[in-house]
């Protein structure tokens, strides 16, 4: 496959199981007591799957291409 076919998406997506939810997942903690504890997923559910879909839509924009070729000019490196 072509650097320029090979998103960031792509790769985090092969090295990361959990996904982008791994990033910003909501830990469990509906057992306490405390209301905010039992309610807060359903509470942030719809935000993150919006951050979750930007983030993605951010990684798909970026290719391996991209990235080496700022890595050369970073570096000097043509």
């Amino acid at each position: 496959m072509d650097p320029s076919e090979i998103t960031l998406f792509m790769i985090y997506n092969a090295l990361e199981p959990k996904g982008l939810s791994s990033l910003i997942g909501i830990h469990p903690c509906s057992e306490r007591a405390c209301p905010v504890a039992q309610n807060i997923q359903s509470v942030l559910a719809v935000p993150y799957q919006k951050i979750e879909h930007s983030i993605r839509n951010t990684m798909e924009s970026i290719t391996l291409k991209s990235m080496i070729q700022d890595f050369h000019c970073k570096t000097g490196k043509s």
